[in-house]
């Protein structure tokens, strides 16, 4: 009974809401007539408010559907898995951890994951900035540019099925341009400390690919990046088949700074002594 009465008590949410947007509607015309807008203007401000309606609608963030607080934590999990899953398998290496352990995707899913929404002209974060609660971000929808100086020509565009920032899920990280939404953008964070709490120490393959991930940065010869790119990630998942179940070092590569970078010598998270950051799951290696 409980149920159905608040199955009722959201429908007539719902219903009150469109009421709602409806009335805010009819307001804005008798604005513009009282005003004396052109028409012409006037159809477009109408159609640009009826779109910020229909997407304020479409995104409603789940802590607003009341219902789902009564539905069961299993099927809660079941729901977060496939709503953030398909997003998460653009990346490489969360494409191989859903086929090799499940189980700790949906984790992630339920607990690590969260979704953040951009207006336009948005400033997601700024270079040098360090953040407070370090997130992995992928873009859902909409259109991100990203900027490490002042020249528009170097501006890169971020898409949907993009990524950036996986940086903090492996070492510690300082961002080294700037994100701003070129659009309304939604984008998915996935927190590097929930993240790292669920990987736990045990997972030599995970642990590989932290090392091997931290060891490209540090060997990159070119400006560092909050951006993700696809083949880096398909060449670090390779790398990580090959170095698991092996004691790989640092091999005497050479971890100078690079060009434009703010940070200094990188190194994969997990443990250790002194102030140095040390591999996930281990020691130096």
């Amino acid at each position: 009974t409980g149920f159905v009465s608040n199955i009722t008590s959201l429908m007539t949410q719902i219903s009150m809401v469109a009421n709602q947007q409806s009335s805010q509607l009819k307001s804005l015309t008798r604005y513009l007539q009282a005003h004396n807008i052109s028409k012409r203007l006037a159809e477009r401000l109408q159609r640009n408010a009826q779109h910020a309606l229909r997407s304020k609608t479409a995104s409603i963030p789940e802590a607003d559907i009341k219902v789902l607080k009564l539905v069961s934590e299993p099927l809660r999990k079941e729901l977060h898995f496939e709503l953030y899953q398909p997003v998460l398998r653009a990346h490489p290496f969360f494409r191989w951890l859903c086929d090799d352990d499940p189980a700790a995707v949906r984790q992630i899913c339920h607990t690590a994951v969260h979704e953040i929404s951009l207006f336009e002209a948005d400033v997601l974060f700024c270079p040098a900035e360090v953040s407070n609660l370090p997130c992995m971000l992928f873009l859902v929808s909409g259109k991100l540019v990203y900027t490490q100086s002042d020249e528009e020509e170097e501006a890169m565009q971020v898409k949907p099925g993009e990524w950036c920032c996986e940086h903090f899920l492996w070492t510690k990280w300082v961002y080294q341009g700037m994100l701003v939404a070129e659009t309304d953008a939604r984008l998915l964070a996935v927190s590097a400390r929930r993240f790292q709490e669920i990987m736990g120490a045990g997972k030599s393959k995970v642990a590989s690919y932290a090392k091997e991930y931290v060891r490209m940065l540090n060997g990159s010869g070119f400006e560092l990046s909050d951006i993700g790119s696809f083949t880096e990630a398909e060449n670090l998942l390779q790398s990580m088949h090959r170095a698991s179940g092996s004691t790989a070092g640092s091999g005497g590569r050479d971890a100078r700074n690079r060009r434009g970078s703010l940070l200094g010598n990188l190194m994969p998270l997990g443990g250790g002594g002194g102030t140095e950051v040390v591999p996930l799951g281990g020691g130096a290696g």
